[in-house]
């Protein structure tokens, strides 16, 4: 106790137990501290974090903008700019299962269908309920030749939009490929009810078209693909195609040429170019055509069937089984590798290997006219020329409309000398494509065989003015001997 001087009553007795102010806690002090650093610090947590989801919000509005953007550029058939596109709309939103498909869309338009197919698998994974990256998983289900699976996912692609013209045109593509052309003409009159300006959809008819040998009404939906888009090299390859079945072997370079200046890497166009450079008899430069190809797509096995038949006409045996496995290695849903290793196998005696595979190649398309014809060489060998004779009327029946069947029938008619039938046969043949220069080149054959000689030189003439270069040929052929050596002859030589 302690006495405090007070002015009215003296002192003052203060209890200072009593009077003192509580002690300073710091134990109580730090916990209101941390508590209000805690509050603080969620505050600022929740702000940023919905600072964040704005950021991403925005991220990706702007990147599926781009998105939007590059598929109208791929419309407009500009592949380079839109590729950039994709890549910018990566780059505002990482893993953006959209830009990420189209990506992988476009790397598989390119050839590399692994790395495709990983874009592709990604963005599904990412978002399985966008029928834009469902679209693009069938299309690395194509390029991978995994046609059912393509199927399923294009079919899934059209449940989640019943209004994507470009689900209903891929189906019409897979139906193609399948050999369903009734399902596939029903689903590109469904995509073309929903978008008559898409050209994608009008190719994918035109190539149903051109499958069924209805080779005018396939131009004219070519020609409203280009009409909608001068810029699409995939319609260009369809009327390259229309022309080299036309025979008009100069407006399928042509048109080739034209879908390359668009599209360098498009193997499709090398191919054309490759088969046109067949036909004209310069097996060199189709060689060269078609390992283009190859290059530009290396799961192109059109392109190494081709490959392996023109080494097999060279005599490179080798290189023609190389490129003819590497082709049935890809289990295409088509029969020509089968039919052109059935001819390697045939050439260097390998017979049960090369029945083996035309059996194959009469599985998957018991309508092949190429098995047939391979089958009739066969016989041939055999020494079973009316057995042969039949297997080429069959190989006819099976393609009325395809003028091969018609130009071996009168190949094997100039064998036999046989000069009425090889003729009747060659403008068989001349009637479905009309400057066809192997077809030339056997209607002058016959001529020359039954005594036409003026007939004869100038048809072929004109066989070679339209494309037939094959000099070995003309040097080698029996018929042609007593030419030889003559000045006419001779200048046509040069």
């Amino acid at each position: 106790m302690t006495a405090i001087p007070n002015g009215r009553t003296g002192c003052k007795t203060v209890n200072h137990d009593l009077q003192r102010k509580p002690a300073y806690n710091g134990r109580y002090y730090r916990a209101e501290v941390a508590m209000t650093s805690r509050i603080l610090s969620l505050m600022f947590t929740v702000f940023f974090s919905l600072f964040a989801l704005s950021g991403c919000a925005s991220n990706a509005k702007k990147a599926q903008a781009l998105v939007n953007e590059g598929i109208y550029q791929l419309d407009r058939g500009e592949t380079g700019k839109a590729s950039k596109t994709f890549e910018h709309a990566l780059k505002v939103h990482p893993g953006n299962p959209s830009a990420m498909s189209m990506q992988g869309m476009l790397t598989i338009k390119k050839g590399d269908y692994v790395k495709g197919y990983e874009l592709c698998k990604k963005a599904l994974l990412a978002n399985s309920k966008d029928p834009v990256v469902r679209l693009n998983m069938a299309r690395a289900y194509i390029g991978t030749h995994k046609l059912k699976r393509a199927e399923a996912e294009a079919l899934r692609t059209v449940e989640l939009d019943s209004t994507l013209s470009d689900g209903y045109a891929l189906l019409g593509k897979i139906y193609t490929e399948m050999g369903r052309p009734k399902e596939a003409d029903e689903m590109l009159s469904r995509a073309l009810e929903l978008c008559g300006t898409k050209p994608s959809a009008l190719v994918y008819r035109g190539d149903v078209l051109i499958k069924e040998g209805k080779i005018d009404e396939a131009e004219k939906s070519y020609e409203k693909a280009i009409g909608i888009n001068v810029q699409c090299d995939e319609a260009y390859v369809g009327m390259a195609e229309v022309a080299f079945r036309r025979g008009n072997m100069e407006a399928a370079l042509k048109k080739a040429r034209y879908a390359l200046d668009i599209n360098a890497e498009n193997a499709q166009a090398h191919f054309i170019m490759g088969k046109v450079f067949l036909t004209c008899g310069s097996p060199d430069k189709s060689i060269e055509a078609l390992e283009k190809a190859t290059r530009c797509d290396k799961r192109f096995y059109e392109g190494y069937s081709l490959l392996g038949k023109l080494y097999i006409e060279s005599g490179d045996g080798k290189r023609a089984i190389a490129n003819l496995e590497k082709a049935v290695d890809l289990n295409p849903p088509d029969a020509d590798p089968y039919c052109n290793l059935a001819s390697v196998y045939l050439a260097i005696n390998k017979t049960e290997k090369a029945l083996a595979m035309l059996n194959r190649a009469m599985e998957i398309d018991p309508g092949n006219p190429d098995a047939y014809i391979i089958h009739a060489q066969y016989l041939m060998r055999q020494g079973k020329q009316k057995e042969a004779h039949d297997s080429l009327e069959k190989a006819v029946s099976k393609a009325p409309s395809d003028p091969l069947p018609y130009i071996y029938l009168s190949q094997h008619y100039l064998e036999r000398r046989m000069a009425a039938e090889a003729e009747r046969n060659a403008e068989k043949a001349l009637s479905i494509s009309n400057n066809n220069p192997v077809a030339l080149y056997c209607l002058a054959s016959s001529y020359e065989l039954s005594g036409k000689k003026a007939e004869a030189l100038k048809t072929l003439k004109v066989s070679i003015k339209n494309g037939f270069k094959d000099r070995r040929k003309l040097m080698k052929d029996p018929i042609w001997a007593s030419r030889r050596g003559t000045p006419e002859f001779s200048s046509l030589m040069k």
